[in-house]
């Protein structure tokens, strides 16, 4: 019988320009993906099916279902991490430049790059071949030396503070990192990970877990973090979420199921089901119902408890998450804030159509639906804006450090606000911030890359700079 995925597959790219391939069933999206980036000449980020959804790169065509994809190009990235020192620079044509993970460590330069992640004081990258790259701290995963062997095919990173986790194109995982992570993940999936691949990989502080094409889940790292779930029940798991020391699992039915550190959320509540999300703050979770309610576990001074405003949280259509805080918000258009009140925990009024909300270590910030910003939190972390309110309209995205916010206008301007040592501050380099088209964040700082590739840097420790085309680094200061 012929395969059904023997026959033209569709690749079509955003602009409409597209080709047709010659595929088998057995073929994986990663080999489709080459395929189509050698046929239309275009770098690609991904491939995704007609149900809007991104496909990984190891499943089979067909696991698929259908004839037509769409295809990503990969155009400039700014890569940073809220754990990270540093930025790294991802060109479209794969040229890579990373600064700031420490004052005396020297730019990195790389070049065939397809994706780059960040630990706290480390980076990893993966080349067009599939083969992985790592520089900066080996305490931090800066050093994957002992895991070279196990490659077979890198296609996504994902980073703890310490650590990292390589999904591969079979669907096996290799990790590598400070010495308390183990080294033998990969021999624990790749045995079946042909019939039974990984999918998904999420991260606490200290530890990984990796979901199954199954439903089942596989865990490693500090066992005070979430690195061992062999006493939770998990079954049919459909998605998973981490805080800084435990993880929670949302599995078929709505079933909530956690463990890890009980001080960080890992002693979830019995018989919680209908849950379609859930969200994280440092040492809690908060999860939503399908009636619109929400229902909240861990350290009470970081959300975890939802006593003070339970009569409010109805309707509720979506939770964001700070450290120490969540806020809802209703399908009327309120917001609804708990945890520490010094945090964002509180209530806050005047919020209409929100689109977005960020934050910091203690506060939010709301996009609405004019592009107007409304913030609440502590001062010193960005909770205040009235020095800036008047700059603060036709916003469009705004990026968070640790303790200051960074919005980027419609009109490719700049507004940043909060602490001046994370950030906050962009005088300096204000007469540059001008058809910016993304803004990124570090623990401490911000980059704005500009429509002429140009990236411009502020806050941390380093004084302003700014990274040219041929990806130089000029001094700012004096």
């Amino acid at each position: 019988m012929e395969p059904f995925w023997c026959g033209a597959l569709r690749v079509t790219l955003l602009s409409g320009r597209g080709c047709v391939l010659q595929c088998s069933e057995e073929l994986k999206i990663q080999e489709v993906l080459r395929q189509a980036e050698d046929t239309l000449q275009v770098k690609l980020e991904g491939l995704v099916s007609s149900q809007k959804t991104t496909l990984a790169p190891h499943l089979c065509l067909r696991d698929v279902g259908c004839r037509d994809l769409t295809a990503l190009a990969k155009t400039t990235q700014l890569v940073g991490h809220s754990r990270s020192l540093g930025f790294a620079l991802l060109r479209a044509d794969g040229q890579v430049l990373s600064w700031g993970l420490a004052a005396a460590a020297e730019p990195r330069r790389l070049s065939d790059v397809r994706h780059v992640a960040a630990s706290e004081c480390s980076y990893a990258a993966v080349l067009m071949d599939g083969s992985l790259v790592t520089w900066g701290s080996s305490h931090f995963g800066g050093d994957s030396q002992a895991v070279q062997e196990q490659v077979r095919g890198v296609v996504q990173i994902q980073s703890s503070c310490c650590a990292f986790a390589a999904l591969q194109e079979d669907g096996s995982v290799i990790s590598w990192g400070h010495p308390s992570m183990p080294q033998t993940t990969a021999e624990r999936i790749a045995g079946d990970a042909w019939k039974n691949p990984v999918t998904a990989i999420q991260s606490s502080s200290h530890a990984f877990a990796a979901l199954l094409k199954d439903g089942s889940v596989i865990t490693w790292g500090n066992k005070d973090y979430g690195g061992d779930c062999s006493a939770a029940s998990l079954s049919d798991v459909q998605c998973l979420q981490s805080s800084a020391g435990a993880f929670a699992a949302v599995c078929s039915g709505g079933r909530v199921v956690a463990w890890g550190s009980a001080d960080y959320g890992g002693l979830g509540p019995e018989d919680l089901h209908d849950v379609t999300q859930i969200q994280a703050s440092a040492r809690a979770f908060a999860a939503l119902t399908r009636n619109g309610h929400v229902v909240a576990w861990g350290d009470a001074s970081c959300g975890g408890d939802t006593g003070p405003v339970a009569r409010q949280l109805y309707d509720v259509v979506a939770i964001a998450s700070a450290p120490r805080a969540f806020c809802a918000l209703r399908a009327d258009g309120a917001a609804v804030a708990w945890g520490d009140p010094g945090s964002g925990g509180r209530g806050v009024e005047g919020l209409r159509e929100v689109q977005a909300i960020r934050a910091t270590a203690r506060a939010f910030a709301a996009i609405q639906r004019d592009g107007s910003v409304i913030t609440w939190g502590h001062s010193s972390c960005g909770g205040g804006s009235s020095s800036v309110s008047h700059q603060l309209w036709g916003v469009r995205h705004i990026q968070s450090s640790t303790r200051a916010f960074a919005a980027l206008r419609r009109d490719g301007q700049v507004v940043a606000w909060g602490s001046r040592d994370f950030g906050g501050d962009a005088a300096a380099v204000m007469e540059m911030l001008y058809d910016v088209q993304m803004i990124q964040s570090s623990r401490n700082a911000f980059a704005a890359l500009r429509e002429d590739g140009h990236v411009i840097c502020w806050g941390g420790d380093d004084e302003p700079q700014i990274i040219d085309q041929t990806l130089q680094r000029i001094s700012l200061s004096g």
